[in-house]
């Protein structure tokens, strides 16, 4: 065991960022948990104080080597050009999808960026990340805090619009309107359709929430 954990500590050392690396690290902490008692002994949470990286690194690398043992694996992964972000995202999508998803990542160029996009897109799932909670229905909590949280969250539609859709660089109103004037393809041509349905939805329920406010008797 001591053998083992030595030669993690020697590639973490020689930290790269590539896929190989995060190969080799996976492989070494699937020995180092194989051996008898390393499964309770070395968690994740304990290794990484001790090694540097943290346990979320870890168990991502320790995934990568689960879901591609081979070095087989590893080589048609490696062909495929595309950077850990991408890959480690790519642990959620279900076994028989997941390498045709990546070849199509590969092919059309996608930045990590949109690789986590078409993710949660054609893979929807109730958790998040790798090894995520599940994600939470809104909840009732008493007036104080569902205010509180309304508040939080139309804040943070604002700030998307102003910074994004209105703002910034390359403005999304600018960018959709240069795309009609292009041509759409059939795929954004339904993701325009779905925005404009979910804004005009919104917009409803915003009015519904003012007429709320507009209706509440003057304090005295």
């Amino acid at each position: 065991m001591q053998e083992v954990f030595d030669r993690l500590t020697d590639v973490v050392d020689h930290h790269r960022d590539d896929l190989g690396w995060y190969h080799q690290l996976g492989k070494l902490l699937h020995d180092l948990r194989s051996q008898k008692g390393g499964g309770d002994r070395w968690s994740m949470k304990r290794l990484a104080p001790a090694l540097g990286p943290s346990d979320s690194t870890l168990t991502k690398a320790l995934r990568f080597v689960e879901l591609f043992p081979a070095e087989a694996d590893l080589r048609k992964v490696k062909k495929l050009g595309l950077n850990w972000s991408s890959i480690y995202n790519s642990f959620t999508i279900p076994p028989a999808k997941r390498l045709a998803f990546l070849a199509t990542a590969s092919k059309r160029g996608w930045s990590s960026e949109r690789v986590r996009f078409e993710i949660k897109r054609q893979f929807p799932t109730s958790r998040r990340g790798v090894g995520g909670r599940p994600v939470r229905a809104p909840e009732d909590r008493g007036l104080e805090l569902n205010l509180e949280e309304f508040a939080r969250l139309s804040r943070d539609w604002l700030n998307f619009y102003e910074r994004v859709w209105e703002g910034g660089r390359h403005p999304v109103e600018s960018q959709l309107l240069e795309a009609v004037e292009r041509g759409l393809d059939e795929h954004k041509r339904r993701l325009v359709l779905n925005v404009a349905n979910a804004a005009k939805e919104v917009g409803l329920a915003c009015r519904a929430v003012r007429r709320s406010f507009t209706n509440l008797p003057r304090p005295n």
